[in-house]
């Protein structure tokens, strides 16, 4: 678990230092890292399609759990 929120909270500070440094950028120096209306454009198109593509009723109906034989020790 430690693994993952450190994956995540290093791709989210890397993402921040990046934008800062795009955004600090002085006028004689036009040349950014990342293209800022790209990265826009297409993370709209990712959550409009993953909103398409998501569960039509906001409750999902589930089978009931199968009853235990044995404990696991």
């Amino acid at each position: 678990m430690r693994l993952l929120v450190g994956i995540i909270l290093g791709a989210v500070l890397t993402i921040i230092g990046v934008y800062i440094v795009d955004m600090g950028a002085d006028g004689t120096e036009q040349r950014h890292m990342v293209n800022w209306d790209v990265v826009g454009a297409r993370i709209s198109d990712l959550t409009s399609g993953l909103k398409r593509s998501g569960p039509t009723s906001p409750v999902r109906s589930r089978a009931p759990p199968k009853p235990r034989l044995h404990r696991d020790f």
